[in-house]
């Protein structure tokens, strides 16, 4: 990927790539505050639950997930800015793992730069390498149409759809499942 507008500084700035860790819990918390204030059904956690969260528990997820070795989050940074993120882990499909990327968010100004592709393209790539699977799968809301035709893009097919996949506020939310 070739340099990306930063909107703080009207700069082409190179992003980094990487594995978050516990020291980057705060601004893990930001961004998933940010994510699912903007879209608070696209995550598929009810936003007062998220926002109840404390900064240990993001702590407790990313030292977890480093103690485990079954997931991870890739996120994307410009300088010292926490711009998007991406989670992966390992997922039992009919008896086989299929890698799992999830939470897919790109914050609004970095739209459009091919930053979601990348982050996509990156998180099969940490899939592969880590556990050696080949096989990806995601979740879609079936009305986030923006992110359905990025997946598309990045090579995933719609193989199926989870009716009542989740429920927010008593509201049932369908997803595609994306392969």
């Amino acid at each position: 990927m070739d340099r990306i507008l930063n909107s703080n500084y009207s700069a082409p700035c190179e992003p980094t790539w990487r594995i978050l860790d516990p020291k980057d819990a705060k601004s893990l918390m930001d961004l998933r505050h940010q994510a699912i204030g903007e879209a608070p059904t696209y995550f598929g956690t009810p936003k007062h639950i998220e926002f109840a969260k404390s900064l240990g528990s993001f702590r407790r997820e990313l030292q977890l997930s480093q103690t485990m070795g079954d997931s991870a989050i890739l996120g994307v940074w410009l300088e010292n800015e926490l711009i998007g993120m991406a989670g992966v882990k390992i997922r039992q499909v009919q008896g086989r793992k299929v890698g799992l990327i999830y939470s897919m968010y790109v914050k609004t100004p970095y739209r459009g730069q091919g930053i979601g592709r990348e982050l996509v393209i990156k998180a099969k790539e940490e899939i592969h390498r880590r556990w050696q699977l080949t096989h990806c799968q995601m979740n879609v809301e079936v009305d986030n149409q923006k992110a359905l035709r990025l997946y598309k893009t990045c090579g995933f097919e719609i193989t199926g759809k989870e009716e009542r996949a989740f429920w927010i506020d008593g509201i049932a939310h369908d997803v595609y499942v994306l392969e």
